[in-house]
């Protein structure tokens, strides 16, 4: 087979070897051996992705030697596939929607290495935008190039500008009391179920916004928690409570009306014979949640019984070691019941 080259820039090109296959060569030393070429993209599809990494989940594409004569497709027009794609990513900037993540970020990096300026450029800025709005696959794929990020960085150049500020706050003001803070792909994962440190926080960024996030409430934290509103998107809010004392004017006109997911650890202090409940005001900033779960090493009083009843579309409630010593008390679980709420006791 004869070769054959295609430059897309002095810094990238093609080569279709005697071989039959396609090399990808930067700054004239090769790069990656192309093994996978995209067939079958259905029309209806093409408003509906927005990366190619959505695309090749939704279509077929080849990656077998073998497999190029099946569908017909020659050494040859592969070659010109693979020189058509790079061109079009060449053209927008580098912009990685439109190359699959495990092509497009190994190879832009080693331009940036090279010294391609608009590859040092788009770098950074393609990891954070990827990894914002990407999928949780596109994610895990760039888990090693987050290291070369700060996570203010990320934070930054990946929330709006309220948000970003407020988050920044969060890490910075909760600092100073031993809480350290750490961005996460999912809550699911390992090392946040097995906490290294009891003061190991995490949250989750997703479409640009804030998704899930833990957070201490005391009274050093109320006046963070009093702008929780500008987390429009947030979806799911751990509460590690520690203190309320003087809380209630803080709580008076917030609502947080995106979540739907509150988990509610109770660890205030005790004071022999006298409880601290938590107060109403405090269920009544989540009008929308439909999945509460609840912790506590105390009782469970009637007062936060009737709170969780006025949440009109809670769906579940989990009770987590709780105790539940008086018979009104057993009553007022019965009518969360009749509500068709499902009672879970741990």
């Amino acid at each position: 087979m004869k070769e054959k080259k295609f430059v897309i820039n002095k810094f990238l090109a093609l080569n279709l070897e005697k071989d039959g296959s396609t090399k990808i060569y930067v700054n004239g030393e090769e790069f990656l051996l192309c093994k996978a070429i995209l067939l079958n993209f259905p029309k209806e599809m093409i408003n509906e992705v927005r990366t190619m990494d959505e695309v090749f989940a939704t279509s077929t594409f080849i990656n077998k030697k073998d497999e190029l004569i099946k569908y017909e497709i020659t050494p040859e027009v592969k070659f010109w596939v693979h020189c058509s794609n790079l061109q079009t990513w060449a053209e927008n900037e580098y912009n990685t929607d439109l190359l699959e993540v495990n092509l497009a970020f190994p190879l832009l990096r080693r331009l940036a290495e090279v010294g391609d300026v608009m590859a040092k450029k788009k770098f950074k800025i393609e990891i954070i935008k990827r990894y914002v709005h990407g999928s949780y696959d596109t994610k895990r794929a760039l888990e090693g190039f987050l290291e070369l990020l700060s996570q203010e960085e990320i934070i930054i150049g990946g929330l709006g500008f309220k948000e970003s500020t407020l988050l920044k706050d969060i890490i910075t003001s909760t600092e100073k009391f031993g809480i350290r803070y750490e961005m996460v792909n999912s809550f699911d994962e390992d090392h946040v179920r097995r906490r290294t440190h009891l003061n190991d926080r995490f949250f989750t960024i997703y479409g640009g916004h804030v998704k899930s996030l833990e957070f201490d409430l005391f009274k050093g934290t109320y006046e963070l928690f009093e702008k929780f509103k500008t987390l429009k998107r947030l979806r799911s809010l751990k509460l590690l409570i520690r203190n309320l004392n003087g809380i209630n004017s803080y709580l008076t006109n917030l609502k947080i009306e995106s979540v739907k997911g509150l988990d509610i650890y109770n660890n205030l202090t005790r004071v022999t014979n006298f409880r601290i409940d938590i107060p109403s005001k405090l269920y009544d900033c989540f009008p929308n949640v439909e999945i509460l779960e609840i912790h506590s090493k105390y009782d469970i009083s009637e007062s936060e019984i009737e709170s969780m009843c006025s949440l009109k579309k809670l769906e579940i409630i989990a009770f987590h070691n709780c105790s539940f010593n008086n018979e009104k008390l057993a009553k007022k679980i019965e009518i969360l019941k009749k509500k068709g709420i499902l009672v879970e006791i741990v």
